[in-house]
């Protein structure tokens, strides 16, 4: 018993320290203060710090990173295009509301953008889910935050997308000590058709996540929302962002792009002291963009994976991937559908979408253009269509995918049996 009562006494003590320390901390900075090297700044619950790190060859950063996790997992960089050469560096508030980081000879490394509209009596504030912001005096408005420049992690509250004033992505480290920006971008891809995550290294796309289908995207059939949990996807017409949403304080969760170009989901519990994932876009050979080629389906349970839908055969290499056997007959009114169940949806890079009809008005609507080459409908995703080439297609299993009707010659003036069971298999192309 008194064992028991001593182990009590010593854990309250540890927790009235622990809950102390984090009362005594300062999450503020006012014009005219300085945070300095050795210092930070613990946001009001005591998730987050802000201050200084160092990466390679002993270089300085600005950084926020958890505070009551082991080890130090960062996800924001200031300056992680230019370190500091050493200790010396702080950040400051200027009047306008503008953050500065300087060395000791007033050499800048980092500055927040110029505010289109100069804060008034402006004070900088971290706040408990890990955004560094610019607040005006009256503390109402964000005249600056740091959820709107990422770098490699995505936290509840953060959006990756873009806007009026731009596109804002995920972009890795270069290596593990060196924040500067690596060689790819997780974001979200619109130009002319439906939005879509991707990953994209350069120009070129290397993975590919597929649109949102209601409740996730349709390339990622891991991605379910539970009762710590849930993601968030709006679609505007000056507006299209993902975000994730965390239900309990004492937990943790960020979705990262790691330097091998790989998007990751993360939790963080108090039942798991540890970094679970939740989902990868690195599973199998299948996640590779485009593996099969144009209009070839990838699936992983069947060897070769790749595979032509019905009424399409493998192309003649180099060429690679599948072309219809026959061609279509827009005129004589005479085209089917071959439905492949259980599908990631093709790139939607031009493909168009009409929420506000059915199946059967979806169908009739490709039917009727000529150049419609596929179709998918469902609450979820509304009425897409495709025209071209059908590229990165993959099947899952019927509950993990959605179908889609592909647009092929029928025989006889007869439609296709809606089915998905006959492909017909080769070899990739190298």
């Amino acid at each position: 018993m008194g064992r028991r009562y001593s182990f009590a006494r010593s854990v309250a003590a540890l927790l009235l320290v622990a809950f102390a320390a984090i009362a005594g901390a300062v999450n503020t900075l006012e014009v005219g203060k300085a945070l300095k090297d050795n210092e930070t700044l613990i946001s009001p619950e005591g998730t987050f710090a802000l201050g200084f790190f160092t990466g390679s060859l002993d270089r300085r950063y600005l950084g926020i990173w958890y505070h009551r996790i082991p080890g130090q997992t960062v996800v924001w960089v200031a300056n992680r295009r230019r370190p500091l050469p050493g200790a010396t560096g702080e950040l400051t508030l200027s009047g306008n509301g503008t953050l500065v980081l300087a060395d000791a000879a007033g050499t800048v490394y980092w500055s927040s953008p110029a505010v289109a509209a100069p804060a008034t009596a402006p004070v900088a504030r971290l706040l408990e889910r890990g955004n560094l912001v610019v607040l005006d005096g009256s503390g109402e408005s964000y005249a600056w935050e740091s959820f709107s420049q990422p770098t490699d992690t995505l936290l509840p509250g953060m959006k990756i997308g873009l806007n009026t004033g731009g596109a804002f992505n995920l972009s890795p480290w270069r290596s593990a000590d060196d924040p500067a920006p690596g060689d790819f971008s997780l974001g979200i891809a619109v130009s002319r058709g439906v939005p879509q995550l991707v990953v994209t290294k350069g120009s070129a796309t290397v993975w590919r996540g597929g649109p949102w289908i209601g409740d996730r995207f349709s390339g990622i059939p891991a991605m379910k929302a539970n009762n710590q949990f849930s993601y968030g996807f709006k679609w505007e017409p000056d507006e299209v962002y993902f975000r994730l949403y965390l239900w309990y304080s004492s937990d943790a969760t960020r979705v990262t792009i790691n330097r091998s170009g790989i998007a990751e989901h993360f939790l963080w519990t108090g039942e798991k002291p540890q970094w679970e994932m939740i989902w990868t876009s690195a599973i199998d050979a299948c996640d590779s963009y485009n593996v099969c080629g144009a209009n070839g389906l990838c699936n992983v349970r069947e060897s070769p994976p790749c595979s032509c839908p019905e009424g399409f055969t493998p192309r003649q290499p180099p060429a690679g991937g599948c072309e219809l056997k026959e061609p279509l007959q827009c005129r004589s009114g005479t085209d089917g559908f071959v439905a492949v169940a259980g599908a990631k949806l093709p790139d939607t890079f031009a493909a168009t979408v009409d929420k506000t009809i059915g199946f059967d008005e979806c169908k009739a609507h490709c039917l009727r253009n000529c150049s419609c080459t596929a179709f998918t409908s469902s609450d979820g995703t509304g009425c897409i269509t495709w025209f071209g080439d059908l590229d990165d297609v993959r099947v899952y299993n019927a509950t993990e995918g959605q179908e889609l009707f592909l647009r092929v010659a029928t025989s006889q003036g007869r439609p296709p049996p809606l089915n998905s069971h006959r492909h017909r298999s080769f070899n990739k192309s190298k």
